[in-house]
């Protein structure tokens, strides 16, 4: 499981670009209705997750956690919804329950200058850079179900010291 901060629509765009493995994304299902974009990723065989009812959400990650532990890389974005103002927010947690429930590990992704390339929002592309970070996976062998927000908030440090690092490196070359 990839776990990215989400602080604009592009992000979608920005790791079907630049992740190096064959991956499907995890998405909330109300985005399936949109014209073009919903239905292509619904037709993809991305994941839904229909977070409208408590029930239907558990049942959605019972079934992405078979796919998951039957090979299919995920992309998640953990927040939950884009960030209005590039910080990472609190992760919400979902991922990290499938990613105890699959057994697998998550490796945390940094999006950085995302929201300098639009700032608000798709109708506001301007030119820029963005960067990709990936970090070590973080294992979740041994994990207990209980540990699940400790977990979260490990993999949103990580992927926060991401952005700052490659938000550094990037501005002073």
């Amino acid at each position: 499981i990839y776990a990215a901060n989400h602080g604009s629509a592009l992000d979608i765009f920005v790791v079907f670009g630049y992740l190096p493995v064959d991956f499907r994304i995890i998405y909330k299902r109300s985005l399936s209705l949109l014209p073009l974009v919903g239905w292509s990723i619904w037709l993809g065989g991305h994941i839904p997750i229909d977070r409208s009812n408590a029930f239907r959400a558990r049942r959605s990650l019972k079934t992405a956690a078979r796919r998951i532990q039957a090979g299919t890389s995920v992309v998640t974005f953990p927040e939950g919804t884009r960030s209005p103002d590039a910080t990472v927010r609190l992760f919400r947690r979902g991922s990290f329950k499938l990613a105890l429930e699959a057994g697998v590990p998550i490796v945390p992704v940094s999006l950085a200058g995302v929201k300098n390339v639009v700032p608000q929002g798709l109708g506001s592309i301007r030119p820029g850079r963005v960067w990709v970070g990936m970090a070590p996976p973080v294992p979740v062998a041994g994990r207990k179900p209980e540990d699940v927000d400790g977990l979260a908030e490990e993999v949103r440090r990580v992927v926060a010291a991401g952005c700052e690092d490659l938000t550094a490196r990037c501005s002073s070359a």
